[in-house]
Parts: structure tokens; sequence; C-alpha cells
């Protein structure tokens, strides 16, 4: 009679074979949308959007391979569960023996990837493919796509997350503001056949089409808020300091810790509770004096709003068919609020006035 007795380890000398089991979930494919179309009012087809996902007529093993190499196993989670078991077995003498087992057990789940959309305006009877290339990391946003036409001509376009140039506006769980969705910049390229294959080779740009940039801020003035950029931070100078306005570049260093900017005084105070940002601005609208340990308090608005709307209008170098070249191109780098960008970059409007909401109230445009 076999013994039914509780077994420690301690005397499992040997392993029995493991097991792994592996549970793939592809569920995020069911009810996906797969074509919308369009009639007029006799019924007759106008149009049709037709939506296409990776796994479309593929093996899952090609699925997995493809997820892999073109799009870095994005949206693709797995788990692993372990557990340890004693395999009690009787040997060639008939003698009980314990082995160690492991099993193992893996869940996968993966995602369903839109990889592009087809268009057919049955009137005209042009075709136009859309492929997508690549997805922010974070919220899924397409950030490069490749878009086609029945007469060959292929155009790219390329989005800049805004979160990517103001971290503040990033991850929550990094204490910025979830803001991740909303775009920084676009970019639109005529591109050669080739630029899927060698997205990489420069010289598969053929030329631009055209470029926009939208700025964000937290420093915009607020209907009914009393120095909406006061916020709390402490001073750190080590004696009673009054700071006065350079008129030469807008811009006084006093120490590595203090700055203001415009004709408000922008000081930078250590930071007590951090929102997403690496350090604080405070706005004062007179001449401040501090003493070191002073707390600096007041009301505050720390989320972003739209600021500049900035386009490219290049220095008319032109390509005879009419596309801007590359290589004249200088990206945009004024993020940041009281930068210049390049004079080849236009602004088209500016908010200077939002309410609580962060709706504009007022705005400037290319008139002033």
């Amino acid at each position: 009679m076999n013994e039914r007795i509780p077994r420690n380890c301690e005397s499992c000398t040997e392993y029995w074979p493991g097991k792994t089991i592996t549970m793939r979930d592809y569920s995020s494919r069911l009810g996906n949308l797969i074509s919308v179309s369009t009639y007029d009012g006799e019924n007759n087809l106008i149009s049709k959007q037709e939506t296409n996902y990776l796994h479309d007529n593929i093996d899952n093993e090609t699925y997995r391979e493809k997820l892999a190499v073109k799009y870095g196993n994005q949206g693709f989670t797995s788990e692993l569960f372990n557990e340890f078991r004693i395999v009690v077995k009787k040997d060639e003498e008939d003698n009980l023996k314990d082995y160690n087992m492991a099993v193992l057990a893996v869940k996968e789940v993966y995602p369903s990837v839109v990889s592009g959309t087809t268009t057919t305006n049955y009137k005209t009877g042009i075709t136009t493919t859309t492929k997508n290339l690549a997805f922010d990391f974070y919220s899924g946003a397409v950030t490069r796509a490749v878009s086609s036409d029945s007469y060959g001509n292929r155009y790219l376009s390329e989005s800049i997350p805004a979160y990517h140039k103001y971290p503040g506006m990033g991850l929550a769980m990094k204490g910025g503001k979830n803001m991740l969705v909303q775009i920084g910049a676009n970019c639109t390229y005529k591109v050669s056949e080739n630029y899927e294959d060698e997205p990489d080779n420069a010289a598969n740009k053929l030329g631009l089409v055209g470029a926009s940039v939208q700025t964000w801020s937290q420093v915009i003035d607020m209907a009914g808020i009393t120095n909406p950029r006061l916020q709390f931070g402490r001073v750190i100078h080590a004696a009673q300091r009054i700071f006065a306005f350079n008129d030469l570049n807008n811009t006084l260093y006093v120490g590595a810790k203090f700055w203001f900017e415009y004709n408000d005084y922008l000081i930078k105070g250590e930071v007590i509770s951090d929102e997403g940002k690496d350090n604080y601005f405070i706005r004062l609208n007179g001449a401040p004096v501090f003493t070191q340990g002073e707390i600096i308090k007041g009301t505050f608005r720390n989320t972003f709003s739209k600021k500049s709307i900035y386009t490219w209008k290049g220095d008319d170098q032109e390509l005879n068919n009419g596309l801007y070249p590359i290589a004249n191109f200088s990206e945009f780098n004024a993020w940041q609020n009281g930068e210049t960008p390049d004079a080849q970059w236009q602004k088209n409007s500016e908010i200077t006035l939002i309410d609580v909401y962060s709706h504009a109230l007022e705005a400037e445009d290319i008139n002033g």
C-alpha cells in the first residue's frame, strides 16, 4: 500500500520532467470593425473604408513574428505562474521515491493591431491605402503612417505627442498629467516606394509637404484668477536679495536657482511637491524680497494649455513639384515659453487668455 503522508523536498535528490503550459489569448480581435460603406439615396455604393489588421490572412505563429519584428511586441503582455510539486513514484525496486517537479503556466495576451485602412471612392475610382508604421508606446496613437493613392503617390505622416516635449504632460504614475494624446507637431513628406523597406534611408524622403507645431504652456493668463502662476516653493538663496529686471535680454540669473522673464518675475524655487516637472515657476507682480528658508505660497495652476501654433514657411527654395527640400528643413526648437524659433517657422496664432477650464478667451493671429 502506497504511503499518503506529507512530504518535504529535503529527500528529493532527483527531478521529474517539468511542464510548461502556454495559454494564448487573442480575444481582442472579437468585435473589430471590418468596414464602413456609404450609399446614396438610390442604394448605390459611394465609398467603402476597410480596416486592415495585422492578423488578417495569416496564422497565429506568423502574426506573433510580425508583432515582434514590426511593432516591437507593443501591446503584448505576458504573465508567468509557477508551482512546485513533489512527485512520488515507485522506482525499479518497487520503492517509493520523491522527485522535484516544476509546473509553469504562461498567459500571453495579444493585441489587435490596426495595420492600416483601404478607402475606395466608387465615383472617382480612386483607392487610397494607409499603412500604420509606428504607434506611441503609452497611448497607442499612430505616430507614423504612409498613405498611397491609385496614381502611385506616397506620403508619410509623422506626429510627435506633446508629452515627448513636455514631461509634465506625461504618465500620471510618474507625476505627470496623463495628457498622452495631445499633439505637439505634425510633418508630412512625400516618399518613394522603397520607404517602407528602408525607412532610415534619408534618400527615400523626397521632400517636405508641410509641417505644423502646437506649443503648450503653464504660464497663460487666466481670467478671474489672481497670480495664477504663483506656486509653492522655498527660497534657498543664502541672504536677503532684491531682484532687478534686466532690460537687455529679459532675463536675470541670480545663482542657479532663480530667474524671471518678460515683465513678470518667474522665480525658480526648491520643489516641495513634484507635479510632473523638475521644478516650479513662481510669478510675482513686484520686485520680490526673500530670505533663506522662506515659504512662498499662493494659488497655482499646474495644468497645461495650448499656447501657440506655428507652420513651416521655409525660404522659397521649393522644388519644381512643390515640395520643400529636406536638406533645408530645420526642426522646431522653441518649445518652452519665451523661446524664439527659427525665422522660417511662422507663428499663426497665440492664445493670451483662458478660463479656468483652459478654453481660449483671447488670442492673437498672424496680424497681431
